[in-house]
């Protein structure tokens, strides 16, 4: 919903790419396991163990070869093929990756959006499932299933006009800077 309210109604250029689904593209590819069972909940549950593996001991793992960087750098990778005016990052489950989405672009914003179906004890042992830290998000919303898709809509259209104020207050300070840089 987020993506289409920014596209429609302020005519930004918006794509998403998810954290989640390279991770699982990537364990799909080194398995040889069909892609579509990383989103199936017949086997996502099975699976998790090993996302979580791939996604955390291995590539962020300094001793395997890997860096706390990793995702974010196959986001960046990702992001510079496409013209765009915001991206979308969902699935930001570390304080690095959500300071480096707060940084990306200048003034990226954290939106948290907690599943109210979720059930955070039950995968809680490990660090993927821990969440960011409260002081790194800037707008946070449960998401209620039952209400429906519906539900959705006028929180994308918040956060919509949140992102656009800051993108205007960023290019009102940018005209001034250059105005300031020009005159010295």
């Amino acid at each position: 919903k987020l993506k289409s309210v920014l596209e429609e109604d302020y005519n930004y250029k918006v794509e998403i790419i998810s954290l989640a689904s390279l991770l699982k593209d990537e364990c799909a590819e080194a398995t040889g396991l069909p892609r579509e069972w990383f989103d199936d909940p017949t086997y996502k549950e099975t699976l998790r163990p090993l996302m979580q593996w791939w996604g955390t001991e291995f590539r962020r793992n300094h001793l395997l070869g890997g860096n706390d960087a990793y995702w974010c750098d196959a986001v960046a990778n990702k992001a510079q093929t496409y013209d765009i005016d915001i991206l979308i990052v969902p699935d930001v489950r570390f304080d690095n990756e959500a300071t480096w989405v707060r940084n990306m672009f200048g003034d990226g914003v954290n939106v948290s959006i907690i599943s109210s179906d979720f059930n955070r004890t039950q995968h809680v042992d490990h660090a993927s499932e821990k969440g960011i830290s409260f002081k790194l998000i800037d707008f946070g919303f449960e998401n209620i299933h039952s209400l429906g898709e519906e539900s959705l809509l006028p929180k994308a259209q918040w956060i919509a006009s949140r992102v656009y104020e800051r993108w205007e207050q960023i290019q009102y300070h940018d005209e001034i800077y250059q105005m300031m840089h020009n005159t010295l």
